[in-house]
């Protein structure tokens, strides 16, 4: 849609510059989303407390006209063949969501004529762009609650564990086009961080450490503290780069991995370009987080039921083969049988007290 309507712009004025700026999530830039004409800077985000004619009109809220931009000392240079520049504010309901600009290489080149025909071009412009954004986020929200049921489904799907951390690493990635997801799990016995699963297998996050943290610091800072951290611009990584190389992540947000007050592990999210992150992207990741500790959580406790029944089952047997048992010899090897059975272990003895000494009578 914003292509269509520089075409369209353009289509009146063939040697001038036509861009669509709108606001970004967090409401703190105008950003570039299509452009026709001429040459102009490569500048994709305009800061809203940043100078220029464009910034000025989206918060008069009012039509700029500046005939000849070499008098105005607000213009912001982006060619150097600009002489005069129009730009409307793109309102819907009462509220400014972004600007639409027409450049030109001749001084006043908008005349009266233009300047009226192109506000009422912005104006259905607006109107267009606000349908077009409506669809474009039902989409993509459809999309994301679809892509979260499946993260929740995978608890009841009836494959390995490590199959199972795969496909919510996979689907997490995917979620929020990442370049890189990566879940750790938190060992309660060990009181440290193991393997989980990393998307693509290829890459490992968890190696990418920012200059004066060592690994795994940053996930086990974020399991320490309990709450997410976000890493946005991390010029100064040292990265160890396994697998894919394609170079150091730039920007990473890690959350814990907590459901019923027990922590399981963390998940990171990783990034090669530069990002920021909105308010929206980290209320998902929230969400997404508790999901994933909540099928983490929900496998883990029927391994544990699993465990503790075959446990149980073992020594029942065992039990009944001692009873059996009517010699020494056969009591003694069928404890170490049935002992291999309930934990594990490399080698095992028995001993028995013969006077003052012990003495070895299986192995």
């Amino acid at each position: 849609m914003a292509e269509q309507i520089t075409g369209a712009a353009l289509n009146e004025f063939t040697n001038a510059y036509c861009s669509v700026l709108l606001l970004n999530d967090n409401e703190t830039a105008l950003r570039l989303i299509a452009r026709a004409g001429y040459a102009m800077d490569s500048v994709t985000d305009l800061p809203l407390n940043g100078p220029g004619l464009i910034v000025t009109a989206f918060h008069s809220g009012q039509v700029l006209y500046v005939p000849d931009v070499t008098q105005d000392q607000r213009y912001l240079q982006g060619a150097p063949v600009t002489r005069s520049e129009l730009d409307f504010p793109l309102r819907v309901r009462n509220k400014v969501i972004g600007i639409l600009n027409l450049e030109h290489p001749e001084a006043n080149a908008f005349n009266e004529r233009s300047r009226r025909m192109f506000g009422a071009f912005a104006e259905h412009a607006a109107l267009a762009l606000e349908n077009a954004l409506l669809l474009k986020t039902t989409n993509q929200r459809l999309r994301q609650l679809n892509l979260l049921n499946e993260i929740t489904r995978a608890a009841l799907a009836d494959v390995e564990f490590g199959t199972l951390l795969q496909k919510l690493a996979d689907r997490t990635r995917e979620l929020f086009y990442a370049d890189v997801c990566s879940i750790v799990l938190w060992d309660d016995e060990l009181q440290r961080i193991i393997p989980g699963a990393v998307s693509p297998p290829m890459r490992r996050v968890e190696e990418d450490i920012p200059a004066g943290e060592s690994k795994p610091d940053f996930l086990q800072q974020v399991l320490n503290q309990g709450r997410l951290k976000v890493l946005e611009n991390l010029s100064n990584i040292q990265s160890l780069k396994l697998g894919r190389g394609q170079g150091e992540e730039i920007s990473v947000i890690g959350l814990p991995l907590i459901a019923n007050q027990g922590k399981y592990g963390a998940v990171a999210l990783s990034f090669d370009q530069a990002h920021r992150f909105s308010s929206q992207e980290i209320t998902l990741a929230e969400q997404a987080a508790g999901q994933l500790a909540l099928v983490i959580a929900k496998t883990r406790s029927l391994q544990l039921s699993q465990r503790r029944a075959l446990e149980a089952e073992n020594l029942r047997q065992a039990t009944g083969a001692l009873a059996a048992a009517v010699d020494l010899d056969t009591v003694l090897q069928s404890l170490l049988d049935r002992l291999a059975s309930v934990l594990a272990f490399d080698s095992a003895s028995v001993f028995l007290i013969e006077g003052d000494h012990l003495r070895m009578v299986s192995v």
